[in-house]
């Protein structure tokens, strides 16, 4: 199973998820779980006195997740969001 932490504007387009696609069903991966971008690590950024980057933007709507969802579906790939998962 994959875990893919989905970022609005960075590894959201239908290209990536096609070519990650592509790549699982090559090396015999048909699970996938999209996590949805959250800030939890910008305190530890700021702390280490770093810039960081997705200080704003980065979220995911719920529709582009379900959007997500069906091309990997489409693909019989099984494909949770977030916590949504089999085990």
């Amino acid at each position: 199973m994959l875990r893919q932490p989905t970022i609005c504007g960075y590894n959201d387009s239908e290209e990536n998820a096609k070519k990650l696609i592509s790549f699982m069903k090559e090396n015999d991966l048909f699970e996938i779980n999209l996590l949805k971008f959250h800030r939890l690590g910008q305190t530890k950024w700021e702390q280490l006195g770093k810039t960081y980057d997705y200080a704003t933007g980065g979220e995911m709507t719920d529709e582009a997740m379900t959007a997500l969802q069906s091309l990997y579906l489409d693909a019989g790939i099984a494909c949770y969001i977030g916590h949504h998962t089999s085990f």
